[in-house]
């Protein structure tokens, strides 16, 4: 089966226990950790992509869950968190403080209220920026497994046209801005790296057809995987 095959090929101990999610929409996602991996695939996905571009966004999802990103984020997420209860408690004393400060003719350094003021806003673009590096290294992650970038290419090239990209409509606009606060990287700067990977050769999987993946995902649709959700393809 694919998904056996490329999970050996990414080293991982077991393959991940395949969902299915009914809905017209067009997206992935892997959830757990190499020892309980998991992968949910949408209904619209399946009956829209080929097997050689499923393949592509499958691998995609496998590489997710072989370096570590669902942890990595989460610990990410963590980190923001933290920075957000700090800089709340710290503004906080802060203004209760006040008077104190007043009296005794001591203040803050305006470097120190900066800081305390914009560091979760700091904190949340550095985690938007790792999730876009960790976006990257997925794709790359998956031309590894499949040995065919093009497919991939294709596959978002689907996706966009079917679904759309909001963020790309504002760009269009002139909100160049939205970059910095995307959790994924453009279609386009996704397809521009995908082309500069010097890929093996293009190494065979055993697609299967819809029917097969079908019958795979058969009484899989619960939605007890979302406990370990990682970030979806798209």
């Amino acid at each position: 089966m694919l998904i056996a095959e490329l999970a050996r090929r990414a080293g991982l101990p077991r393959a991940p226990t395949l969902h299915l999610l009914p809905s017209p929409v067009l997206q992935a996602m892997a959830a757990g950790d190499r020892e309980d991996p998991a992968i949910a695939v949408t209904s619209g996905l399946l009956q829209t992509l080929p097997p050689r571009e499923l393949a592509a966004v499958l691998a995609h999802e496998i590489a997710h869950i072989r370096h570590g990103d669902i942890f990595i984020m989460r610990l990410a997420a963590t980190a923001g968190a933290m920075t957000q209860v700090m800089s709340s408690v710290g503004l906080f004393l802060l203004f209760a403080l006040l008077p104190v400060l007043w009296a005794t003719g001591e203040f803050l350094s305006p470097l120190g209220i900066l800081l305390l003021t914009f560091s979760p806003t700091v904190s949340d673009l550095l985690q938007l920026s790792l999730s876009r590096r960790r976006e990257f290294l997925a794709d790359a992650g998956a031309v590894e497994l499949t040995g065919d970038p093009q497919a991939l290419a294709l596959a978002l090239r689907r996706i966009e046209a079917i679904q759309g990209d909001d963020w790309e409509r504002f760009d269009s606009r002139g909100a160049r801005w939205l970059h910095w606060v995307r959790t994924h990287p453009s279609t386009s700067e996704r397809i521009a790296r995908l082309a500069e990977l010097v890929s093996p050769v293009r190494r065979d999987l055993p697609l299967a057809n819809r029917t097969a993946y079908l019958d795979s995902l058969a009484g899989r649709g619960d939605r007890s995987w979302r406990q370990n959700l990682m970030r979806p393809f798209v």
